[in-house]
């Protein structure tokens, strides 16, 4: 998390009302959070939500930053049918990590 004085999307943007000006000085992390997917590579924001996409695990996680301890919550990428198939896309992901000698 970074050390805004707003969560909130566009805060520094102009809204007609009053204009924030964007710190002066570097923005640095407040907080480690502990994630439960593996090879996080990109981040999108929607509202106090924080989503991060894992590429070695194929999945997502999700955060509330508006909680005061930000737990992550695992969202996996496609839904499995009891066959231990998922219903599309291969069987078995070609990003995930293989043991040595493979």
């Amino acid at each position: 998390m970074a050390s805004f004085f707003n969560l909130r999307i566009g805060a520094y943007a102009n809204d007609g009302r009053n204009i924030s000006r964007p710190p002066q000085h570097p923005v640095r992390v407040r907080k480690r959070v502990p994630l439960s997917g593996q090879g996080p590579r990109a981040v999108a924001v929607a509202g106090s939500r924080l989503y991060v996409a894992n590429y070695f695990s194929d999945n997502l996680c999700r955060l509330d930053l508006a909680e005061r301890e930000p737990k992550a919550e695992s969202l996996p990428l496609w839904t499995f049918h009891g066959t231990g198939a998922p219903a599309s896309g291969p069987a078995r992901s070609e990003t995930a990590i293989d043991p040595p000698g493979w």
